[in-house]
């Protein structure tokens, strides 16, 4: 998949986290789709902007997974294994995730998961070195910071039971927020 991340302009970190959020804004809420492997390996930069790729994890939102037997325990095994799932596991256990929306998807294929790794994920966007040369990220900048709050704000919440960040869409208006703040 090298190919697919050879085209396009750097991007800003403010545009990766738009555009990733965009996307899968669109992903959750119009075609009903989970990704459920959304890791750096999975998203590429082209001149179209940022992609997700290999769906082979993915489920349809509100899927009762557990109706097929087989399916069920495919996708249980699926969370158990899931190197998302064991950093969502690991900062939960570190008292880095206080979102009692997010600890509760623990090991269970739910949209917060795809949530919660893009909300880690904007934060760090240069942990796939495949896309250190198309994202801008200057991880002492004031937009950076910005972004880091915002993340701060998903994981650990004032208030772990009221979070104002359960979607792709809910942070989306954050990352704007932020955007329009460095626009002018």
């Amino acid at each position: 998949m090298n190919w697919l991340r050879n085209g396009g302009q750097p991007i800003t970190q403010i545009e990766f986290a738009r555009q990733s959020l965009e996307l899968l804004a669109v992903l959750h809420d119009h075609a009903k789709i989970m990704h459920l492997d959304l890791r750096p390996d999975n998203m590429v930069i082209t001149p179209a902007g940022v992609g997700f790729i290999d769906f082979g994890s993915s489920a349809q939102v509100g899927e009762d997974l557990q109706k097929t037997p087989v399916l069920g325990e495919l996708f249980d095994q699926m969370m158990r294994t899931s190197q998302i799932q064991k950093v969502l596991g690991t900062m939960i256990e570190k008292g880095d995730v206080t979102n009692e929306a997010l600890a509760a998807v623990r090991g269970k294929a739910d949209r917060s998961v795809d949530t919660f790794y893009l909300a880690v994920q904007i934060n760090h966007p240069h942990t796939n070195p495949e896309l250190e040369r198309l994202i801008d990220y200057q991880p002492l900048g004031e937009s950076a910071r910005a972004l880091e709050s915002l993340t701060a704000a998903i994981l650990k919440p004032k208030n772990p039971e009221m979070t104002g960040f359960k979607t792709a869409a809910d942070i989306l208006r954050g990352v704007n927020r932020i955007a329009q703040k460095f626009a002018g």
